[in-house]
């Protein structure tokens, strides 16, 4: 499955006040949501891909939103 990561999309939406993000395979083609079991594994393999991953490489990013959204608050 080297290709599925690539198909998982990471909407992220920023306003002043809030931070939204959609994360999913909102297209899926050819065997469709496999996903799923890549994701989270089954009764018999464990899952081979890391799905917080992508949210933790955000966490940088989400930190310096939130330190400029205190700055302009406080200012």
């Amino acid at each position: 499955m080297p290709g599925l990561v690539g198909g998982i999309t990471y909407e992220i939406e920023t306003t002043s006040n809030s931070v939204t993000v959609a994360a999913g395979w909102f297209n899926p083609v050819g065997q469709q949501h496999l996903e799923n079991i890549a994701a989270f594994g089954t009764s018999d393999t464990p899952a081979v891909m890391d799905i917080t991953q992508p949210l933790r490489d955000e966490v940088p990013q989400f930190m310096k939103w939130a330190a400029r959204v205190a700055a302009e608050v406080t200012l």
